[in-house]
């Protein structure tokens, strides 16, 4: 296994101690350019992503862009404590969730243990494509779901504002028979330090940095 390495910059602002982690993670080419995340767009329900926050410990959601065993883009999606240690848990749960397609009212996803999951994240960059996390809190992903009609959300790759790194848009939609309704821009919501951009205080966490 690559282990990451990380660089602590002390800085003073305002009187104030504030630790910055400038952080090496293994994200295949960086910076956006001529490759690209390898997905367009995936979707989760709330019963799956519930399930990957139900711990106490879970304040955020990680969400990996990766390659299908079969072919195709995708995104792999697990529940993280305040350090951006997943709670991933092989014996009690939650596994990760890897999204496969709309089916019927819902969406189907399937169930996958770290291993495997860690493999789709290196199909991306075996690909030459660039891997990264984009990072959202527990509240403002579940809090979408308080949207009239949502029961789905949309995840989409995009780049950040300086159009340096890839990144993804999170937005309520409303799924039915196959279908998918549009609830409006208004709640939509940008991660705008992705992972490799800002890692925390130990990239290990990360499948992609290890």
């Amino acid at each position: 296994m690559r282990s990451p390495s990380a660089v602590q910059l002390t800085l003073h602002v305002s009187g104030a101690l504030v630790l910055w982690s400038l952080a090496s993670c293994r994200s295949g080419s960086g910076a956006a350019g001529a490759t690209d995340p390898g997905f367009t767009e995936a979707y989760f329900d709330e019963e799956d992503l519930s399930e990957l926050v139900k711990s106490d410990k879970a304040t955020r959601f990680h969400f990996y862009n990766v390659m299908k065993e079969e072919g195709g883009g995708s995104v792999v999606a697990m529940g993280a404590d305040d350090k951006d240690q997943e709670v991933y848990s092989f014996v009690t749960g939650p596994w990760y969730r890897c999204y496969m397609g709309l089916e019927g009212a819902g969406v189907d996803c399937n169930k996958l243990i770290q291993d495997d999951a860690s493999r789709l994240v290196d199909n991306v960059r075996r690909s030459g494509l660039t891997t990264y996390c984009a990072i959202f809190s527990k509240a403002e992903v579940m809090g979408l779901f308080k949207v009239d009609d949502c029961n789905a959300v949309r995840l989409r790759s995009e780049r950040t504002a300086d159009g340096r790194y890839w990144t993804m848009r999170i937005a309520p939609v409303n799924i039915a028979e196959g279908r998918i309704t549009e609830l409006g821009d208004t709640h939509e919501r940008v991660c705008t330090q992705p992972c490799p951009t800002y890692c925390g205080a130990d990239p290990a966490h990360f499948l992609h940095c290890r």
